[in-house]
């Protein structure tokens, strides 16, 4: 029964952020988004840190009441239905202010990827890769070890400067993650860094990226 389920919501995924396919993605990734999946506090924090930049109190705690949470920690461990619901609340939030529900969920990936390179464990990362792009993006699949407990993460290049980063059982959307490889890209310094994403399905993305 629960394999079914998953079947049907997969073939489901819209592929598009009307208003009315927002709130259906949403019910298909929290179907999915079980209690023994979790993400780090701090990529909750920063949700609420982008929303809080705009200047409203209200917006923030309304987002905070939308992931059912009253204080978040940084390294806990809270389930990722949470970071959903808190992560559409803000989208919806600031989809008027910065062109767009699809932008407003670019703009979370980046500042989760922020969030994330201030960390011990990110620091260590950057460190290790000395910011050698190549090897930030190797290490992708680490990061997110580090940071989810779900999910299958793999990198596959098609050329010295491009491929794809592939995100099986991943609940965040694609446009989020998009935003995570803009970043990776940027602290690489590369020059003409593209990064395109693609729902392949409700728990499961790419991001195709390269560079000049």
């Amino acid at each position: 029964m629960g394999q079914d389920t998953t079947r049907l919501t997969r073939d489901a995924a819209p592929m598009v952020y009307g208003a009315v396919d927002r709130v259906r993605d949403l019910e298909h990734r929290l179907v999915l988004a079980t209690p023994d999946k979790t993400c780090r506090g701090m990529f909750l924090k920063g949700v609420l840190q982008v929303v809080k930049s705009f200047g409203d109190d209200a917006a923030v705690a309304r987002c905070l009441a939308a992931s059912g949470q009253t204080r978040i920690t940084d390294f806990a461990s809270y389930p990722i239905a949470d970071r959903l619901r808190m992560s559409w609340a803000a989208a919806e939030y600031l989809a008027p202010r910065v062109g767009g529900f699809e932008a407003a969920l670019r703009l979370l990936g980046r500042q989760a990827t922020a969030d994330f390179m201030a960390s011990l464990a990110g620091r260590t990362i950057l460190a290790l890769t000395n910011r050698d792009v190549v090897k930030m993006i190797n290490s992708l699949p680490t990061a997110f070890g580090a940071s989810v407990n779900y999910g299958k993460h793999t990198v596959e290049w098609s050329g010295p400067k491009s491929g794809r980063f592939l995100l099986e059982g991943d609940l965040m959307p694609e446009p989020i993650n998009s935003g995570i490889m803009e970043v990776v890209l940027a602290a690489g310094e590369v020059k003409g860094g593209k990064v395109q994403g693609l729902q392949l399905a409700v728990d499961c993305c790419e991001c195709v990226f390269s560079w000049e």
